[in-house]
């Protein structure tokens, strides 16, 4: 709406001061300066709304990389900006920010895995957040995934043709079957713990993706690759 009124400010001056009635209304080199300094500051955030209230693709996975994205780029104070529009985006980000801080633990939790589990952000912009680390994380991802999956089974494969591949495939699948049935008993809790850190270790060793990667599709396709974290998302 500013920007509009910025555009159509020689339009408005002339409809305004045709009026007797409304000619006070005409906008001075101080209003204008005003707006300009409010334009200049809230325009970065132009779209934003919409595209984190999209209702086809995941979006809380992008929170925590926005207010990222928002204090060191789209908010960031530039050094010819009037006075007014560096306090007006100062102000934002600090409000902003206030409100992350008051999430309560299960929201923050939920966010941290989330954003976690986006294969394009992984842990990329947790480094802005000191007091996430990546081993709380990691725990975090860990719990969620025990507490999902109580039973863990090794995952069967897709069925098809039975060609070479499948036949080996099958041949060594029986193979770790006799090595665990004849293996030392180990508290499972713990083995099962062990599997998932180790997916865990996988998924993060992988590259981030492109940013136009739907990341439940690809939690989908790679649901063999990694049976027990594609569980979650």
């Amino acid at each position: 709406m500013v920007s509009r009124i910025l555009e159509q400010k020689e339009p408005i001056r002339l409809v305004l001061s045709s009026d007797r009635t409304t000619s006070h209304l005409v906008p001075i080199w101080q209003d204008l300066d005003v707006l300009e300094s409010i334009n200049s500051a809230v325009s970065p955030l132009s779209g934003l709304t919409g595209i984190l209230s999209g209702e086809q693709y995941a979006s809380v996975s992008t929170v925590i990389p926005m207010l990222y994205l928002l204090e060191t780029d789209l908010l960031k104070e530039g050094a010819e900006e009037t006075v007014l529009t560096r306090d007006i985006k100062h102000r934002i980000v600090d409000d902003i920010k206030g409100r992350y801080s008051r999430l309560n633990d299960t929201v923050n939790e939920i966010l941290q895995v989330a954003t976690f589990l986006d294969l394009r952000f992984k842990v990329k912009y947790f480094e802005h957040f000191q007091e996430v680390e990546l081993l709380s994380i990691k725990q975090k991802v860990t719990d969620d995934t025990l507490e999902v999956c109580h039973e863990l089974q090794e995952p069967s494969a897709p069925k098809k043709e039975r060609n070479l591949g499948t036949l080996f495939k099958d041949f060594e699948f029986r193979i770790r079957e006799q090595e665990q049935e004849h293996a030392t008993p180990v508290n499972q809790e713990e083995q099962h713990r062990q599997i998932v850190m180790n997916e865990i270790d996988g998924y993060l060793s992988g590259h981030r993706t492109d940013f136009e990667e739907d990341p439940l599709m690809w939690w989908k396709r790679q649901q063999f690759n990694y049976p027990v974290l594609a569980k979650l998302p």
